[in-house]
Parts: structure tokens; C-alpha cells; sequence
């Protein structure tokens, strides 16, 4: 159990780490795909990584669709 539980910590940084490199390249459609994904695998409305990448995925979101 503990193995699978920092695994899953891993990927959910990767992603915040992805996330943040796909906006800081102005790639935002791949940058909300990656805050996605760690929204649906925290759950947690209240975690600090939540609350992260919930922000990074609204500015994301605001810039992808601002291009169009």
C-alpha cells in the first residue's frame, strides 16, 4: 500500500510539474488536459495541490479559449 501510495504522489506531481512546463511553453489545450488530471485524481476540494491546480487549470482554460 505504501508503494502504490507514493507512486500515485509521483504521478500527480509529474503532472503538476507537466502542467506548469505546457504553460510556460503557451501550449494551454495540453496544460489543461494535465491540471485536469490531477483534479480527478486528488478529489479533494480542500488539498493545497487541489486548490493548485484547480487555479492553473481556470488560467489555462481562460488563456486556451482567449486564443480562438
Amino acid at each position: 500500500i505504501r508503494l502504490a501510495r507514493r507512486k500515485f504522489n509521483e504521478l500527480v506531481q509529474y503532472n503538476v510539474v507537466l502542467g506548469r512546463k505546457y504553460r510556460d511553453q503557451n501550449q494551454f489545450k495540453p496544460c489543461v488536459a494535465a491540471f485536469r488530471n490531477v483534479m480527478v485524481m486528488i478529489k479533494d476540494a480542500n488539498s493545497a495541490v487541489y486548490r493548485e491546480a484547480k487555479a492553473n487549470y481556470d488560467a489555462c482554460n481562460a488563456s486556451a479559449e482567449g486564443r480562438y
